[in-house]
């Protein structure tokens, strides 16, 4: 069976696709931009991520920041949980000096105002409900403990009254200064799983990217399902008028400068990615990897798969019955499980896995089941 984790294992032939984005990123006349890297759900968005943010990782003058909305969602603010990730992560990036100290403390104790202030609300927002629904103010996740603003502000440098009356508009200021400060190229924000947000927390999320780090050297690559992302647009301006004008398409690009959409595999990109997951499965990692790396090297074909029934033998040296038997598998189901399964990477890899779950399950009880035919019988399953 196979992980269904994102990987930074290339088994889609994603180079153009990576290369696109670096080239986005090393322009620095693009800078300040918003990436938005946009696919359906399966279709291989975060590996994508996944592998850019590689090729980034071990650059020095380059900072990488990862912030998942999905996991902070429920427990903080949006803006506040992103801008405290950010920072916590610049904290530990690398030792810094004395002047870039005082910007990443200024930073900090902003982003405790901005909390301060989020606090207050929904402290406000719980008495309102615990006066209606005469439950306890726990019940709505607000603690009794006495509320004291300063709990939220360290004083340790004279400008509390400048935070105050500056609040969270100089956020950005302060964050430019640090960058240059640092001698970094670029910030690069990695926000994924944006999908799986609420609205209003897809909403805040690329807000809070617009309103307070939208800086000179920075890169944001956001990877979502663009159809939810514009739902969420729709159901933050619930009260608009229909028209042919879409308001929400508008609002979307004000957010995301430049869209990078993956496409769904076609017939030839899936028999070539379904023989590679086989193919991974019965070889050993030095003979799988030097294949990997030569076989989307040479273009050839474009209307043949890479790998296949017919070319195997020529990749391996050698006569393997069990592979072939495989890859004769996808030779004959292909044709239709590209279009059942729409082209989605992620599908197909539970497909098979469903498939050799089965057969493991029917072995164990003794039965041994024919896997071409259990396939075409799932496949059946699909339709119905």
């Amino acid at each position: 069976m196979w992980n269904d984790n994102e990987t930074k294992e290339d088994l889609i032939d994603f180079k153009y696709l990576k290369d696109s984005i670096n080239d986005i990123i090393a322009q620095e006349h693009l800078l300040p931009s918003t990436i938005g890297v946009f696919g359906d759900w399966g279709s291989g968005k975060s590996s994508l991520i996944k592998m850019t943010e590689d090729d980034h990782q071990k650059k020095k003058d380059e900072l990488i920041v990862k912030f998942n909305g999905w996991l902070f969602e429920g427990y903080e603010d949006a803006k506040v949980a992103l801008l405290e990730t950010l920072i916590e992560e610049v904290i530990k990036a690398r030792t810094w000096d004395t002047e870039a100290i005082k910007y990443i403390s200024r930073l900090a104790k902003r982003v405790k105002w901005l909390k301060a202030v989020t606090s207050v609300s929904k402290f406000g927002l719980g008495m309102y409900m615990a006066v209606q629904t005469a439950l306890p103010l726990d019940a709505f996740g607000i603690s009794t403990k006495p509320f004291d603003i300063n709990d939220y502000i360290e004083e340790k440098t004279d400008e509390k009254d400048d935070l105050v009356d500056k609040g969270i508009k100089e956020f950005h200021k302060d964050f430019a200064k640090l960058i240059k400060e640092a001698k970094l190229e670029r910030v690069i924000v990695i926000i994924d799983d944006l999908d799986r947000c609420t609205p209003p927390t897809v909403i805040a999320t690329l807000e809070a990217i617009k309103l307070f780090l939208f800086v000179d050297k920075t890169v944001f690559l956001v990877a979502a399902d663009e159809r939810l992302i514009n739902y969420a647009v729709k159901s933050r301006f619930p009260n608009l008028p229909s028209s042919d004008y879409d308001v929400s398409q508008d609002y979307l690009e004000k957010l995301i400068q430049i869209p990078v959409r993956i496409p769904p595999l076609n017939e030839v990109e899936y028999e070539t990615y379904i023989n590679l997951l086989f193919t991974k499965k019965h070889f050993p990692s030095d003979v799988f990897n030097p294949l990997l790396d030569n076989l989307f090297e040479n273009n050839g074909d474009p209307y043949s798969s890479k790998l296949n029934y017919d070319n195997i033998s020529s990749f391996i040296g050698e006569n393997n019955e069990e592979i072939k038997d495989d890859l004769l598998l996808t030779k004959l189901l292909n044709p239709l499980l590209v279009q059942i399964l729409k082209g989605n990477p992620r599908q197909c890899k539970r497909f098979l896995n469903m498939l050799l779950m089965r057969i493991n399950m029917a072995k164990s009880k003794g039965i041994e089941l024919k896997k071409i035919i259990l396939a075409k019988l799932m496949l059946f399953e699909y339709f119905k």
